[in-house]
């Protein structure tokens, strides 16, 4: 649940709707989300919900995606 004068934001919601998308849905909501807490998009301080977005979209990320072990 998201609102303008106090976010309120549902970590578990959003982790779940970013299980559901596919590698490339997903890839396309980072760079959306990665742009949304930018500088130019953001004036210089994100908005919380679009910077937890981008933290659980690494996540999931990751999660699919695992770096190789040596």
């Amino acid at each position: 649940m998201y609102q303008f004068s106090s976010e309120t934001i549902d970590v578990d919601a959003i982790r779940s709707r970013l299980r559901t998308l596919s590698d490339a849905q997903l890839e396309k909501h980072g760079r959306a989300a990665a742009y949304m807490v930018s500088p130019a998009a953001s004036y210089g301080k994100p908005r919380e919900t679009w910077t937890v977005q981008l933290t659980e979209t690494r996540a999931e990320w990751r999660r699919r995606h695992p770096s190789p072990t040596i």
